[in-house]
């Protein structure tokens, strides 16, 4: 099941405590083939907000391709310089390419 998950939803959790089985339930929920991707929602920067690296951020598939595919080789999309946040940079690369910030937080908000 890790594999299955790693292969359908990258994540950039490698430093992070996660509770697997509470990441499956959630993802569970949601299709891979669909552009979103999840996390602790920042608000400013990107008009949908991004992502906190810090929290760690899971991306389908699809989020995953169009970011390699469609926004990483165009500059109009991705800055090629390492200057910015990696995580509001990420955010603002996969707004570009139609990848949707999804919320992770459960009925009671958390």
């Amino acid at each position: 099941m890790i594999t299955q998950l790693t292969l359908h939803w990258p994540s950039n959790c490698m430093k992070k405590y996660t509770i697997m089985e509470n990441m499956r339930y959630m993802l569970h929920y949601h299709n891979s083939n669909d552009p979103v991707y999840f996390g602790f929602r920042f608000k400013p920067y990107a008009k949908q907000g991004y992502m906190s690296g810090g929290a760690g951020y899971v991306l389908s598939k699809e989020a995953l391709r169009r970011f390699v595919k469609e926004a990483l080789p165009n500059p109009l999309k991705c800055k090629e310089d390492n200057t910015g946040a990696e995580d509001a940079e990420m955010g603002k690369c996969l707004e570009a390419v139609g990848v949707e910030a999804g919320d992770s937080r459960d009925n009671e908000g958390r």
